[in-house]
């Protein structure tokens, strides 16, 4: 029985919360592709400003789970 399990959240859970937190950020406009593995997130997609760029970084950080965040330019 692993016992970490309910403190560990699962990627896709993770993908999910920052999925919302970017659209009520940035409203309906589709514009970063989120993907987490293993905790680790990346968002990829265009970044208005290097503000734009250290705001998305931050709302990946305050998602429980997440371990790092990468962004990719797109």
């Amino acid at each position: 029985r692993d016992l970490l399990r309910p403190l560990v959240r699962q990627d896709d859970t993770i993908a999910a919360q920052l999925r919302g937190l970017l659209r009520d950020y940035a409203g309906h406009r589709a514009l970063w592709e989120v993907s987490v593995t293993g905790g680790i997130v990346t968002i990829r997609g265009p970044f208005a400003d290097e503000a734009e760029r250290r705001l998305v970084a931050a709302l990946g950080r305050i998602v429980a789970g997440v371990v790092s965040v990468e962004l990719c330019p797109g």
